[in-house]
Protein backbone atom coordinates (compact mmCIF):
# COMPACT_ATOMS: atom_id res chain seq x y z
CA UNK A 1 0.00 0.00 0.00
CA UNK A 2 1.72 3.50 -0.97
CA UNK A 3 2.15 6.13 1.37
CA UNK A 4 -1.26 8.23 2.14
CA UNK A 5 -3.65 5.80 0.12
CA UNK A 6 -5.16 5.06 3.67
CA UNK A 7 -7.02 1.78 4.74
CA UNK A 8 -8.98 0.35 2.04
CA UNK A 9 -11.26 -0.92 5.08
CA UNK A 10 -11.28 1.80 6.93
CA UNK A 11 -12.08 4.34 3.82
CA UNK A 12 -15.34 1.88 2.35
CA UNK A 13 -16.20 1.69 6.59
CA UNK A 14 -16.38 5.89 6.55
CA UNK A 15 -17.91 5.81 3.25
CA UNK A 16 -21.07 3.20 4.53
CA UNK A 17 -20.79 5.52 7.56
CA UNK A 18 -21.58 8.61 5.06
CA UNK A 19 -24.49 6.84 3.34
CA UNK A 20 -26.29 4.68 6.44
CA UNK A 21 -25.97 8.58 7.83
CA UNK A 22 -27.46 10.30 4.70
CA UNK A 23 -30.05 7.31 3.75
CA UNK A 24 -31.50 5.89 7.62
CA UNK A 25 -33.71 8.99 7.67
CA UNK A 26 -35.75 7.89 4.12
CA UNK A 27 -36.07 4.23 5.94
CA UNK A 28 -37.44 5.75 8.95
CA UNK A 29 -39.97 8.27 7.17
CA UNK A 30 -40.91 5.76 4.84
CA UNK A 31 -42.24 4.03 7.25
CA UNK A 32 -44.07 6.41 9.32
CA UNK A 33 -46.14 7.34 6.23
CA UNK A 34 -46.50 3.89 5.28
CA UNK A 35 -44.88 3.12 2.10
CA UNK A 36 -42.05 0.74 2.56
CA UNK A 37 -40.91 0.62 -1.03
CA UNK A 38 -39.76 4.25 -0.65
CA UNK A 39 -37.93 2.63 2.22
CA UNK A 40 -36.30 0.46 0.05
CA UNK A 41 -35.28 1.85 -2.58
CA UNK A 42 -33.09 3.96 -0.15
CA UNK A 43 -31.75 1.25 0.93
CA UNK A 44 -31.27 -0.12 -2.79
CA UNK A 45 -29.63 3.03 -3.44
CA UNK A 46 -27.18 3.32 -0.51
CA UNK A 47 -26.19 -0.20 -1.17
CA UNK A 48 -25.66 0.73 -4.78
CA UNK A 49 -23.42 3.65 -3.98
CA UNK A 50 -21.36 1.88 -2.08
CA UNK A 51 -20.56 -0.31 -4.40
CA UNK A 52 -19.46 1.97 -6.90
CA UNK A 53 -17.27 4.16 -4.49
CA UNK A 54 -16.05 0.61 -3.65
CA UNK A 55 -14.84 -0.04 -7.16
CA UNK A 56 -13.72 3.58 -7.63
CA UNK A 57 -11.27 3.21 -4.59
CA UNK A 58 -10.27 0.34 -5.98
CA UNK A 59 -9.58 1.78 -9.16
CA UNK A 60 -7.77 4.87 -7.65
CA UNK A 61 -6.86 4.43 -4.26
CA UNK A 62 -4.97 7.57 -3.69
CA UNK A 63 -8.44 9.94 -4.73
CA UNK A 64 -9.72 9.46 -1.37
CA UNK A 65 -11.19 13.37 -1.04
CA UNK A 66 -12.50 13.15 -4.21
CA UNK A 67 -13.97 9.84 -3.73
CA UNK A 68 -15.76 10.78 -0.68
CA UNK A 69 -16.70 14.65 -2.02
CA UNK A 70 -18.42 12.67 -4.89
CA UNK A 71 -20.19 10.57 -2.56
CA UNK A 72 -21.24 13.75 -0.41
CA UNK A 73 -22.56 15.39 -3.80
CA UNK A 74 -24.78 12.16 -5.11
CA UNK A 75 -26.03 11.57 -0.98
CA UNK A 76 -27.52 14.79 -0.86
CA UNK A 77 -28.42 15.10 -4.42
CA UNK A 78 -30.58 11.81 -4.20
CA UNK A 79 -31.75 13.17 -0.99
CA UNK A 80 -33.63 16.13 -2.05
CA UNK A 81 -35.28 13.66 -4.71
CA UNK A 82 -36.37 11.73 -1.46
CA UNK A 83 -37.43 15.02 0.55
CA UNK A 84 -39.29 15.85 -2.42
CA UNK A 85 -41.55 12.56 -2.57
CA UNK A 86 -41.86 12.30 1.54
CA UNK A 87 -42.62 16.00 2.33
CA UNK A 88 -45.87 16.36 0.76
CA UNK A 89 -47.29 13.12 2.29
CA UNK A 90 -46.05 13.76 6.11
CA UNK A 91 -48.90 15.88 8.62
CA UNK A 92 -47.89 19.41 8.87
CA UNK A 93 -47.29 18.72 12.66
CA UNK A 94 -46.84 15.38 14.40
CA UNK A 95 -49.21 13.77 16.18
CA UNK A 96 -46.70 11.86 18.85
CA UNK A 97 -44.53 14.17 20.62
CA UNK A 98 -42.11 11.57 21.54
CA UNK A 99 -41.88 10.72 17.88
CA UNK A 100 -41.98 14.28 16.49
CA UNK A 101 -42.23 13.24 12.41
CA UNK A 102 -43.74 15.25 10.66
CA UNK A 103 -43.00 18.23 7.57
CA UNK A 104 -41.16 20.82 10.27
CA UNK A 105 -38.93 17.77 11.21
CA UNK A 106 -37.98 17.00 7.81
CA UNK A 107 -37.46 20.67 7.10
CA UNK A 108 -34.35 20.90 9.43
CA UNK A 109 -32.49 18.36 6.63
CA UNK A 110 -32.40 20.93 3.97
CA UNK A 111 -29.50 23.45 5.61
CA UNK A 112 -27.59 20.04 6.09
CA UNK A 113 -27.91 19.19 2.90
CA UNK A 114 -26.53 22.22 1.44
CA UNK A 115 -23.48 21.89 4.13
CA UNK A 116 -22.89 18.38 2.55
CA UNK A 117 -22.60 19.88 -1.16
CA UNK A 118 -20.71 22.82 -0.46
CA UNK A 119 -18.28 20.14 2.00
CA UNK A 120 -18.12 17.67 -1.28
CA UNK A 121 -17.31 20.31 -3.41
CA UNK A 122 -14.81 21.40 -1.32
CA UNK A 123 -13.19 17.96 -0.99
CA UNK A 124 -13.38 17.86 -4.83
CA UNK A 125 -11.58 20.80 -5.21
CA UNK A 126 -8.52 20.23 -2.90
CA UNK A 127 -7.88 16.59 -4.32
CA UNK A 128 -7.28 18.54 -7.50
CA UNK A 129 -5.79 21.35 -6.99
CA UNK A 130 -2.96 19.56 -4.60
CA UNK A 131 0.45 19.13 -5.88
CA UNK A 132 1.04 15.38 -6.49
CA UNK A 133 4.63 14.42 -5.53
Amino acid sequence: MTEGSGSRLGVLGGLAGVLIGGFTWVVVYSSSVKQPLIGVSGLVVAAGLWLLAARVHARFPTRIQALLGATLIAVAAIDWLYLSLLLPRLPEYSANPYIGISRTSLRLIQPILIVGSVAGTGLILWDLLRRKP
